[in-house]
């Protein structure tokens, strides 16, 4: 603890500036991440772009069966 105050008094010192970059148009400071976005599932792409009003009963069921392959190919 007492070293991080050291390092903590240097850079103030220093005159350093480390305040968080904002947004254009935002008064929120950005969040850094701990983590990489999580890789999303290819079936929520294919689930993006299905137009279901356009599929026939056969067609919704073949698509269903699709959609389950990929998302237990994880």
């Amino acid at each position: 603890v007492e070293r991080a105050r050291e390092l903590l008094a240097q850079l103030e010192a220093d005159g350093s500036d480390f305040t968080l970059k904002r947004k254009k148009n935002s008064d929120q400071p950005v969040q850094l991440g701990f983590f990489d976005p999580p890789e999303e599932n290819p079936a929520v792409d294919v689930l993006r772009n299905l137009q279901v009003d356009n599929l026939s009963p056969l067609e919704a069921l073949t698509k269903l069966y699709e959609l389950k392959r990929l998302a237990s190919a994880d």
